[in-house]
Formats: C-alpha cells, structure tokens, sequence
C-alpha cells in the first residue's frame, strides 16, 4: 500500500546570542536533542500531542509518529451483567514522519483520522518540538514550513515576455543549503534584527528572468514563499503569479525501509533545489 507524504522544511533558528552558559549548537544537533527527548505538548486538559516511535536506520535518517491522545467517554455493553455503561477510554490516532537531520527535510505521512491537512500536523510538530528542554534552554524558534512545489511557477517565469517585480520571504539562519545569493544573506541579516521573518521586493522594467528563476527555487526549497509580476506577451497585462501553496507530495510503498524512504524525499527536494 502506497503512503502519501508531504514534505517540510523544518527549521531551528537560534537567537542571535545564545544564553549565557550554554556552548555553541547547529541546528542539526538540537533536532537531534530534541527528537529523543520525544516531547509532549498539552493543547487542554484531555488532549495532548506527543513524539514518539523513535527509529534512525542512518547517523541522519530515520521517522518517528506524531500523534495525540483524546480521553473520551465510550458506551458499552457488559455481556455478564446484561447492561449497558459508559467507560473512559483513550483514543490516540497517529502517524509518521521521515526526517533527514543534515537538511532538516522531514516528510508528512497524511492520515485524515489524525488531522485534515498536512499543515495542521505539522503545527502540532512545531510545538510540541517546542516544549522539548533543549529548545527552550536555548530560547530557539521552530518552523515547519511547507516545501511549495514550484514547477508550474517557474514555467510561467520562463515563458513571460517580462518580469517587472520579484518578490521572495526569508527567515533567520537555519537550512544549511541555503544559496549564497539570496538566502544565506538575508537569513543572517533577519537575524542580527531579531527578526523571525522577512520579505525583499525587486523591481524593474525587464528583470533578468533566469536570476529570479534561481532565486525562486531557492526560496521554495527553503520552504519560503515568492510571487512575480509578468506580462505574459508583449502587450498583456501585468499579472500576479505565484508560488503554488501545497507543498509537494510523493508516495511510498509502506514497505520500504526507512533509509530508502528518506532517499526519496531527497530525490524529490532535490528536483525543487535544482
């Protein structure tokens, strides 16, 4: 049977001076940290979001479920007593997720009796990933956001007349393959401001449409957002396009091992990337 995935970048972005006491730490090592401390994250008093199923197949790869648990009351028949009762039971859905610690590229195994989107279930990663010790010691933003699937954005950059503004997000340091053009520099600007966030806008008459297209899928694959104005021949309009908000997806055979698995969300960033 095949699983569908969708795949997130998930980013661990430190202060731009770490607390005093605590020695220096790359993003990779509090990911590392901060899975096997396999936090919880109580939403309300009966709910509560856990990590747990801990795997590695690799020093890098594994998968590890996120899931909650909901006490409810169930109605049920007692075959000796020939009555019925009400007994309190716990419900705890669940589903897994592959991650790459050296990108910090994790994948989101879609599961409707946990929760409707992807989105909402990476959420739930971001804060209970936030409630784990190393990451509150270290005073440290989690992100997960969405790689956005930038195909059809980067054939309709490709194929305008024109491209008359480009505009892209960014946030502070974190994915370590980030391009040295665009992101790694504004990431570590976003930072020293100690901002969480950041946009930049360029415009012109006539931008040099293959820089925007490598700036482009630099910010999709660092789970950024982009949008552009084109005219699409030479006396159109000027449109907005941009990028497509659903991350990208794969399936996978729920028999695969696990490394092969995490291979594949390489495979598949990889396109993004490049």
């Amino acid at each position: 049977m095949s699983v569908e995935y969708h795949l997130y970048r998930i980013k661990f972005i430190k202060p731009a001076q770490i607390p005093l006491f605590l020695s220096e730490i790359t993003p990779a090592e509090i990911f590392m940290k901060a899975l096997n401390e396999k936090p919880s994250y109580e939403v309300n008093e009966g709910l509560i979001w856990h990590i747990g199923n801990l795997q590695f197949s690799s020093e890098n790869f594994g998968k590890f479920a996120i899931g909650r648990t909901t006490k409810t009351t169930v109605e049920k028949y007692d075959d000796h007593l020939k009555n019925f009762k009400e007994v309190d039971d716990d419900r705890s859905p669940y589903t897994y997720v592959l991650f790459d610690i050296s990108l910090g590229l994790i994948g989101i195994a879609t599961k409707n009796t946990l929760a409707s989107t992807s989105k909402a279930i990476s959420n739930k990663i971001k804060d209970t990933l936030s409630k784990s010790n190393i990451v509150s010691d270290y005073e440290v933003d989690v992100r997960v956001d969405h790689v956005p699937n930038p195909v059809n954005f980067i054939e309709r950059l490709k194929k305008a007349f024109v491209v008359k503004k480009f505009k892209a997000t960014f946030t502070g340091p974190n994915p370590v393959d980030a391009d040295e053009l665009f992101q790694k520099p504004l990431s570590v600007y976003c930072n020293e401001m100690k901002a969480e966030n950041g946009s930049i806008e360029v415009s012109g008459e006539s931008l040099d449409s293959n820089v925007v297209q490598l700036v482009a899928k630099a910010t999709a694959a660092t789970g950024n957002s982009a949008s552009a104005r084109i005219k699409e021949s030479e006396f159109g309009d000027v449109i907005t396009i941009r990028l497509k908000a659903e991350p990208v997806r794969l399936f996978i055979d729920d028999n695969t091992e696990i490394e092969e698995a995490v291979k594949l969300l390489r495979s598949h960033y990889a396109e993004v990337r490049t």
